[in-house]
């Protein structure tokens, strides 16, 4: 019934007519004119070439959802009380200038948007080498521009930056940490987060205190229509997750996790720890008198919590309040007999809850505010027998943002300005109850920022331009950081872009007490402005890329020079204690070239990437080559997959990095009535190259009342290679006439379960 009558047969000829509904709606566009095809939940009726649409309810009240592709949805209450014709004016659908054009990099859930941005759609990604579950970190490591030197998803490195130096946000809030297990696993959820989004290059202006990449980690935007649930076990840990729809407007999402580390030794967990506590406190005994007769016990779980609630209030306001907990904690005992006993232990805890808020003023006009809190902290407590060192430390950041955005966005153009304000507070506390040394420094940072942008597209042109003006009040120095971009497709198949920017940061990870944390965690974040951090970093980049795709084929390649001005040499970059009497500030110039090429049907993805990296740094007079200087680094990886099989397996290969050799003739000198190591030029010797294979198989089925079950099995070097991640040098703390070699030694071969249920 598209026209409100119904006819019916009275007798041979004779057709009695007559009025078939109760009400009669008519849908219209802001400009009176009909909306046609406009359906109706859950009647499945849709709207004629004049926009009516024709109900005969029976109950009331009735309440439904009108739907149009290119317009708002509408919902409509009709009582008793409501008049029998209803004219209904729908607002169209704002178009996000952001959809992306889809160019897969390796898998059709991995590709580069319109503003060259790497998107990653976590929901649709298979299941990549090694894995028994989607990891939200790991994923980015087949990608050219960023690499893990040392395995590690809490050290990722973005063309040749480091870590700390990157911008990772959870729905739009800073993260100290991003990782479970001493960098070995990420700590966020890969069940909630709908999306990953990663910034290389051109990084819009409304994201600042951050050196190298952005990196965004976001759940659906979309309301949940339906509730959904799921369970995952493998040999680490369980988790559970829900996405609950409360009402049409409203969802909540929830995910926890826990291992069970602490109660079962299984042989994943014996190959992690292998890697993790080698040549730690934990396995390293430099009291040879003691050493046979300690026993050593440890204990180590993790565990972590998120959540998120959407609100729509109405058409025009749209309100999402979001928190995440997670937490690792180390407890460690050495005995010589019952009475004699040493306890050390390590926690680690961050904590953020968040609020970001869009309303639609009109059209074409949107105003976006958030608001959020992160903490971290990391706490320990070092007491060993073989060490004879009886330290406590802590260490904590606290971080407080607020932004406020307006945007006007036309069809072909986006205007942005905005404001926001960072505040920090960072600690840092350190105790030794033998040398009696001691640190309590207290940190203070307020960042006022303000910063606009536009962009425009016509025909074969992008382009974009940005500025971001901070004031770093703790240094008491002001920067203008602008940001550029320039996007020419030559044909369909090939475009050709020209990008830069220029960024500031006052954040950083410092390594001073190679002891730090039992050995394990040696990162301390300080902020810039006192003796034991460095001046304010600064950056900047140009780079020209090209990318191309025909059939089945594509892929993107790029020459880049990086400058980061403000780094010194208590970073991560010098694992050596000592090694430089004094903390130097010096620059750092980088060379790189990338190379991704893919190849996908129906049945397979297979994928090619390499990256080489040449980082010089100068401190003064001394010149030497970068620690993450890769000459070359390629990742082949594939995935094939048959009905409810799929099967990937992936090659890591690189050269060997810089490490800093003692000198031979001379390993130690004197000085000040103290033993030092004796080190040759720095980063002047080199690592054995580095090769890894991977691979995973996984099975899926469906079943009509049990939900859907996920079964994977993951195995990581599988040619059980030894390599050499990190080597440095220390002197023994009970014979300073010795020194100690600590080898950071990659994972050997390992296996791991997983099962995933849903529904």
């Amino acid at each position: 019934m598209t026209n409100g009558i119904d006819f019916s047969k009275y007798s041979n000829g004779i057709w009695i007519v007559s009025k078939a509904y109760s009400h009669k709606i008519t849908l219209k566009t802001s400009a009176k004119e009909p909306i046609v095809g406009a359906y109706i939940k859950p009647y499945n009726k849709s709207t004629n070439v004049y926009g009516h649409l024709f109900l005969d309810l029976k109950q009331f009240p009735a309440q439904f959802t009108l739907s149009h592709f290119n317009h708002e949805d509408y919902k409509l209450i009709i009582t008793e009380d409501s008049p029998q014709q209803i004219s209904v004016i729908m607002n169209p659908k704002q178009i996000n200038l952001e959809a992306v054009n889809l160019k897969a990099l390796y898998t059709n859930s991995i590709y580069i948007n319109r503003d060259n941005h790497i998107q990653v759609d976590i929901k649709k990604m298979p299941l990549l080498a090694g894995q028994t579950q989607q990891d939200a970190f790991v994923s980015l490591l087949n990608l050219p521009q960023i690499s893990t030197n040392v395995e590690s998803v809490a050290e990722l490195n973005i063309k040749g930056g480091i870590n700390d130096q990157n911008l990772v946000l959870w729905n739009g809030i800073r993260m100290f940490q991003n990782s479970h297990f001493f960098g070995l696993l990420s700590a966020f959820n890969e069940n909630l987060v709908q999306k990953i989004s990663v910034i290389d290059n051109a990084t819009p202006a409304e994201f600042g205190n951050a050196l190298t990449g952005t990196i965004k980690l976001n759940f659906d935007e979309k309301i949940a229509d339906n509730n959904s649930y799921g369970v995952g076990i493998n040999a680490l840990s369980s988790q559970a997750f829900t996405r609950l729809a409360l009402d049409e407007n409203t969802e909540f999402a929830f995910a926890i996790q826990r291992s069970f580390t602490d109660v079962f030794d299984s042989p994943t967990f014996q190959s992690y720890t292998q890697k993790a506590y080698r040549d730690t406190d934990l396995e390293l005994s430099e009291d040879s008198d003691l050493s046979d007769n300690i026993t050593r016990e440890a204990d180590f779980y993790y565990q972590d919590a998120q959540f998120q609630i959407k609100r729509k209030f109405g058409e025009k306001l749209r309100i999402n309040v979001q928190g995440i907990w997670f937490e690792n904690r180390l407890d460690y005992r050495e005995n010589i007999s019952i009475q004699d006993t040493k306890t050390s232990d390590y926690n680690n805890q961050n904590a953020a809850i968040g609020l970001d808020a869009t309303y639609s003023i009109n059209k074409s006009e949107r105003v976006f505010l958030k608001s959020n809190y992160s903490r971290h902290a990391s706490e320990g407590m070092n007491n060993t027998f073989s060490g004879n060192l009886d330290t406590t430390q802590s260490n904590t950041v606290e971080n407080y943002v607020t932004q406020f955005i307006w945007q006007k966005q036309n069809p072909n153009s986006v205007f942005k300005v905005g404001i926001d304000f960072e505040g920090s507070v960072v600690f840092n506390r350190f105790n030794n109850t033998v040398t009696e040394a001691f640190l309590n420094l207290g940190q203070v940072s307020n960042i006022y920022s303000g910063f606009g942008s536009y962009s425009f597209r016509k025909d074969k042109w992008k382009f974009y331009t940005g500025f971001r003006t901070a004031y770093f009040q703790r240094d008491d120095k002001l920067r203008i950081e602008p940001r550029f971009q320039v996007d020419y497709n030559l044909n369909k198949n090939i475009g050709v872009v020209l990008r830069g920017e220029a960024k500031s940061q006052n954040f950083k990870q410092i390594i001073d007490l190679d002891q730090n944390f039992l050995g394990i965690e040696k990162r301390r974040w300080v902020v810039s402005g006192d003796s034991i951090s460095p001046p304010l970093q600064q950056t900047y980049q140009v780079e020209v890329m090209l990318k191309w795709r025909l059939n089945n084929v594509g892929g993107y390649a790029s020459i880049y020079n990086r400058g980061l001005n403000g780094i010194s040499t208590n970073d991560q970059r010098f694992q050596n204690e000592d090694q430089f009497e004094d903390i130097l500030t010096g620059d750092s110039r980088i060379y790189g070239v990338l190379f991704h090429m893919y190849f996908k049907n129906k049945w397979l993805n297979t994928w090619l990437s390499y990256a080489h990296t040449d980082e010089h740094l100068s401190f003064g007079s001394q010149e030497f080559r970068g620690n993450n200087n890769l000459n070359h680094q390629i990742t082949w990886g594939n995935h094939f997959k048959y009905k409810n099989w799929s099967l990937s397996i992936a090659l890591n290969y690189h050269t060997g990095l810089p490490f800093t050799p003692t000198n031979t003739n001379l390993p130690l000198i004197e000085l000040s009535n103290r033993n030092l190591i004796n080190f040759e030029h720095a980063n002047s010797g080199t690592l054995p190259d580095y090769f890894r294979l991977d691979s995973s198989l996984q099975y899926r089925f469906n079943t009509e009342r049990a939900g859907k079950f996920k079964i994977s099995l993951g195995f990581i070097n599988l040619t059980d290679k030894h390599n050499l991640l990190r080597k440095n040098f220390r002197l023994n703390r009970i014979n300073e006439q010795n020194i100690q070699q600590i080898d950071n030694v990659g994972l050997g071969f390992t296996a791991n379960l997983g099962i995933l249920w849903t529904l």
